[in-house]
């Protein structure tokens, strides 16, 4: 049986300040037992990866409840991000931490769904 095809790294990847780079991962520092997220900068509104991908910010009704399923959410976006930034695109294990980033998401919607239904 034959190999299946080891990924390779980006053989010219973008200069940092590129243009055409949209989007740059987020910072993680370490600390305690386990690594932090880091905050955004000036004009990031502070938000890590997980706040963002969570819409941390939108809770138009300010239900706590919601506010606390998706600060709970986005602190499981935040493990992820950070597990697979330590691996090499196109692993087979970057692409399984992505799908759990998603995965979340859903999770996450579907929880403030149920937490806003009005019978």
């Amino acid at each position: 049986m034959p190999k299946a095809p080891q990924p390779k790294p980006d053989p010219d990847p973008p200069e940092p300040g590129d243009p055409a780079v949209k989007m740059t991962p987020p910072q993680y520092q370490e600390g305690g037992s386990h690594a932090e997220p880091k905050r955004g900068g000036p004009g990031q509104n502070n938000l890590t990866f997980g706040e963002k991908a969570v819409g941390l910010t939108f809770n138009p009704s300010g239900d706590p409840i919601v506010n606390e399923l998706k600060r709970e959410y986005a602190k499981i976006i935040d493990l992820c991000e950070m597990k697979r930034q330590s691996l090499m695109a196109g692993s087979g294990a970057h692409r399984l931490w992505s799908i759990a980033i998603t995965e979340a998401q859903g999770a996450q919607m579907w929880s403030v769904k149920a937490a806003t239904w009005k019978d």
